[in-house]
């Protein structure tokens, strides 16, 4: 698929530019905590889908670790964080792309 001009323009002015994704609406208490131990901070607020994805990374980044899950558990257990309390994050973040289909 090519885009045109105009296409290309308004999805990076969409993509870099428009505030339309709650995150805090999808987290609770516990999934804010963890993301705070993996040193990500949530704002009241809008969120770019750039901004978004850029978080997602970073919490991905502990999943996807060095290609070996115990890398990336130990990376986990070192901050003070269960595998269950960052799935919970994960799935979290999965219902947030769901849910604005990006």
């Amino acid at each position: 698929m090519v885009l045109s001009d105009e296409e290309l323009y308004n999805f990076k002015k969409r993509y870099f530019t428009v505030r339309y994704i709650n995150i805090l609406k999808y987290l609770d208490d516990d999934c804010i905590m963890t993301l705070y131990k993996m040193g990500i901070t949530i704002r009241k607020g809008l969120y770019t889908e750039y901004h978004y994805d850029m978080i997602e990374l970073d919490v991905l980044e502990y999943y996807y670790g060095n290609d070996e899950s115990e890398e990336s558990q130990k990376k986990l257990y070192d901050i003070g964080i269960s595998e269950e309390e960052y799935l919970k994050v994960v799935k979290a973040f999965e219902r947030i792309a769901n849910d604005y289909n990006i």
